[in-house]
């Protein structure tokens, strides 16, 4: 059951919250403290620009919506971005 999302188990198609997401920067799950790393945002220097998603980012809901990336919800609802654009740090 999602706090974000309509769910319904029957449906295949209907949203479905994760337990974890594993991507290119690691694995993060709900709880944990991240940081928003856009590839389309990085500077010259190396690091990225946060649009305004400074930490502290806790992912409190991760959501498959099938047939796209899995969105994470941060921070009880504040920001909702792709998972595969966060990386855990620790707190």
């Amino acid at each position: 059951m999602s706090r974000y999302y309509a769910t319904d188990a029957g449906d295949p198609d209907a949203p479905r919250v994760l337990r974890g997401f594993t991507g290119a920067k690691g694995t993060i799950k709900p709880g944990d403290h991240v940081v928003y790393e856009n590839e389309a945002w990085r500077q010259q220097d190396g690091t990225y620009r946060t649009g305004g998603m400074d930490p502290p980012l806790v992912v409190a809901e991760l959501v498959d919506l099938g047939g796209g990336p899995v969105q994470a919800i941060l921070n009880d609802g504040e920001w909702e971005v792709s998972a595969a654009n966060l990386r855990k740090v620790e707190p």
